[in-house]
């Protein structure tokens, strides 16, 4: 028997820290949608202090494969806050393709997207689209990739370099972070993906004032996984610097990093994350600044070119509740038609997601090409 689907958006995990986000920005836009998580307080204390229009209320763990479906089945999207996504995210990514509803969620585990490809054919053959990482990190490195990679055939090489002034996170964060490092980590090379250690390479881009030229270590960015399945790139590698920070101290101090998110020492960070504050103040986000540069090499109609574009703004948790509740709302919609598992630039033109962006001060530019 088929389920209506009487909620065209359903956040799950609204009362944690990004999912409120979420749920105040599409309250903004005024559309309606239902609120899901495990707490059934919470949840009405949510709903009541959101100018919103919500259209339902669900309690649901993750852990309730039974009751997921039951959700997913009523709505036409869920979008999944709830992580570590690595622990928590696959039985929701399974629900929704058997619930017959898209799915997106805002993960930055490199190994959960990498996990998830998996579930491609499934999802296409269930008529529905799973799109993840549709945050800050990675759909801005994403889709400027494939921006700047326009008119370049063939690509021998895409680098996507982060940096960043003030690094104020959530507890889901620093949670996922120490997922992240716990496991398997890749780069692309050569047309494939190979296993390696994060801080052993370092890679330097020549960003505009006022950071200026920033050199970073190799990290386990989604765009490596992401990049490859839609940018035909031989070569894909993300790094992760400060202006204020030399990059030979990143590199020092990384495998010492790595190592001790594998050991007993992660416990420890656990329960210190769990007593932390729940996430950033709106003052600690708004100052924190970052650039995105991405580096495209190839050739242009068989002469060889170099392409440089930066993304640039403020507030990482702000973008990523904006640039969450704009894929909402498009896979919501009538005209959204792509179906399996999907980057955020296969789901979605690459150029439209600038425009939502721009109230925020997110500039993209490019610099000049060679």
């Amino acid at each position: 028997m088929k389920v209506e689907k009487i909620f065209p958006i359903t956040i799950l995990g609204a009362t944690g820290y990004t999912g409120k986000l979420v749920a105040h920005e599409l309250g903004r836009r005024q559309v309606p949608f239902a609120i899901a998580g495990r707490s059934r307080e919470k949840l009405e204390a949510l709903r009541d202090a959101l100018e919103a229009e919500i259209v339902g209320l669900e309690v649901v763990g993750v852990d309730d494969a039974a009751r997921l479906r039951e959700v997913c089945g009523k709505s036409r999207v869920v979008i999944n806050c709830v992580g570590p996504f690595l622990d928590l995210g696959e039985g929701v990514v399974r629900a929704a393709i058997e619930g017959k509803c898209h799915y997106l969620d805002t993960t930055g585990e490199q190994l959960f997207l990498k996990k998830i490809v998996e579930y491609h054919t499934a999802a296409e053959k269930g008529g529905v689209a799973v799109v993840n990482a549709l945050a800050f990190e990675y759909a801005l490195g994403d889709m400027g990739a494939a921006i700047c990679a326009e008119g370049v055939n063939p690509i021998s090489t895409i680098e996507v370099h982060y940096a960043l002034t003030g690094m104020h996170t959530s507890r889901g964060t620093k949670r996922s972070a120490i997922r992240i490092f716990q496991n398997e980590t890749f780069e692309f090379e050569e047309g494939r993906w190979v296993p390696v250690e994060p801080g052993k390479r370092q890679g330097t881009f020549p960003f505009p004032p006022p950071f200026g030229p920033v050199t970073g270590v190799n990290f386990p960015g989604g765009e490596i996984i992401t990049l490859p399945r839609h940018t035909p790139a031989r070569n894909v590698r993300v790094f992760m610097g400060a202006p204020e920070i030399k990059g030979k101290t990143f590199q020092i101090f990384s495998p010492t990093i790595f190592r001790m998110a594998r050991s007993r020492i992660a416990d420890v960070a656990k329960a210190f994350i769990d007593r932390g504050p729940e996430g950033p103040t709106p003052e600690e986000r708004k100052g924190d600044h970052f650039q995105i540069g991405i580096l495209v090499e190839g050739e242009a109609q068989g002469t060889p070119v170099t392409k440089r574009l930066v993304v640039e703004g403020s507030d990482p948790y702000g973008i990523t509740a904006v640039i969450t509740a704009e894929g909402g709302v498009r896979m919501s919609g009538p005209d959204f038609h792509a179906r399996g598992v999907l980057p955020p630039a296969a789901a979605f033109p690459p150029r439209a997601f600038p425009a939502p962006l721009r109230p925020l001060g997110i500039t993209w530019r490019f610099l000049d090409e060679s």
